[in-house]
């Protein structure tokens, strides 16, 4: 029989869409009993918050922080299968894909990762204690590693690290995005243009826009020019191919010049 994780007790006035755990232990007992379930392949990511108690004055209560852990783990876990697992301990939090194999965990980070950022840009600055800084790492067993302690580990080495300053989102420097728009082979730009023709508002309408988190540029021929936060985002490409019947071409941007095209793109 598989032996769970210890849980610990949650506040009775909170409900949390995730498992709080003793200890980071617990995580191994989690993936050892999909292996007990004739479960041969499964996926871990961690996303640690790091939260600065010089700069939060409250840090220290743990109620506040679980109640900051859920705002931001709101958006994610419903990125998830309801038959993946979510864990936290301590203000780090844990994505149990079962089933999935490295090519599904880089999926998953993706969306995790961008539903993260928008979640702590738009932070209401009473009652979430904002973290000084994200990570994100990600592993597969046995693809990657060939035991579960060494998977953990490997999940919990950071593959993304963002900054945030104490009082607001620190977006990525111009200087930074621009060596990734070299980087990635695509243009940098800031800021977008608040007047669009209205010939893009038929190719790509608003709500569109803003459930895929892009913004139209401009069409030649068979080919739509996009901003995105994330130019990578493959599933967002294709979504967009799909709907649109063009060729896309993305641009990158700043998180914050995207949010502010998408909220008067109406």
């Amino acid at each position: 029989m598989c032996k769970k994780a210890q849980l610990l007790p949650a506040s009775p006035s909170i409900e949390y869409p995730f498992t709080l755990l003793n200890k980071a232990q617990d995580v191994a007992t989690a993936m050892q009993c999909l292996l007990n379930n004739n479960i041969s392949t499964m996926a871990l990511l961690t996303l640690p918050l790091y939260f600065d108690s010089k700069s939060n004055a409250h840090a220290s209560e743990p109620q506040q922080i679980q109640q900051s852990i859920a705002y931001y783990l709101e958006p994610l876990y419903r990125l998830v299968r309801k038959t993946d697992q979510v864990f936290v301990h301590e203000t780090t939090l844990y994505f149990l894909l079962s089933g999935a194999d490295l090519h599904g965990a880089t999926i998953v980070r993706e969306r995790l990762w961008e539903a993260l950022l928008w979640r702590v840009h738009n932070a209401p600055e009473k009652d979430i204690l904002c973290p000084k800084a994200i990570a994100i790492g990600y592993s597969a067993y046995p693809q990657t590693s060939p035991d579960l302690q060494t998977c953990i580990l490997a999940a919990r080495e950071k593959r993304v690290l963002f900054e945030v300053q104490a009082e607001q989102l620190e977006t990525v420097q111009s200087e930074d995005l621009s060596l990734q728009a070299r980087q990635l082979g695509v243009p940098y730009l800031s800021p977008l243009p608040q007047k669009l023709p209205a010939a893009l508002l038929q190719v790509l309408p608003p709500t569109l826009a803003q459930e895929l988190h892009c913004y139209p540029l401009g069409r030649g021929r068979n080919t739509l020019t996009v901003a995105m936060a994330n130019p990578r985002d493959n599933q967002v490409l294709s979504r967009l191919q799909q709907e649109t019947g063009l060729q896309i071409f993305p641009v990158i941007t700043s998180i914050q010049d995207l949010k502010t095209a998408l909220e008067q793109f109406i």
